[in-house]
């Protein structure tokens, strides 16, 4: 390699490099000034208004309520992936597909009748503070939250 080559090799890699620090050093202060994105607006959980204890307790009361019903939780998957593999055959057997429908609605609704009646065992223990608390997380929930395109 001539000298003159070596130059020119020399001088594009350093201005280059300059090029690529100050496109980085942008890119830092831009990251840094830029206010963190608004937070991803998510569900508020029923319990979360409650102090520690009460929240650890109520959540592995729920965890437990959860676990009790899970052989039926997974009798309404079952019965919903039946429908769904029904309503994609091509006879269609409406009697068929209402009934694994039917299925995967009283086991659904045992689930949350289950889930329910454990959330009132746990609420009969709390204080009228700590119920009115939880009460205002499930108001929360329930509020109407804004659309989304």
């Amino acid at each position: 390699m001539t000298d003159i080559n070596f130059r020119r090799l020399v001088i594009s890699l350093l201005a280059l490099n300059t090029f690529l620090i100050c496109a980085l050093a942008g890119a830092g202060i831009v990251y840094l000034r830029t206010d963190p994105p608004a937070a991803v607006a998510r569900m508020p959980l029923a319990g979360e208004q409650l102090s520690k204890d009460d929240r650890e307790a109520f959540q592995r009361t729920m965890n437990d309520a959860r676990r009790t019903v899970r052989q039926t939780s997974l009798e309404a998957r079952q019965a919903r992936i039946e429908a769904a593999a029904l309503m994609g055959e091509p006879e269609f057997d409406a009697k068929a597909l209402a009934s694994a429908l039917e299925r995967a609605r009283r086991a659904e609704l045992a689930v949350r009748a289950a889930t329910e009646d454990r959330a009132v065992e746990f609420a009969a223990g709390l204080s009228l503070e700590a119920r009115r608390r939880l009460a205002e997380g499930l108001l929360a929930r329930e509020a109407p939250r804004p659309a989304t395109k």
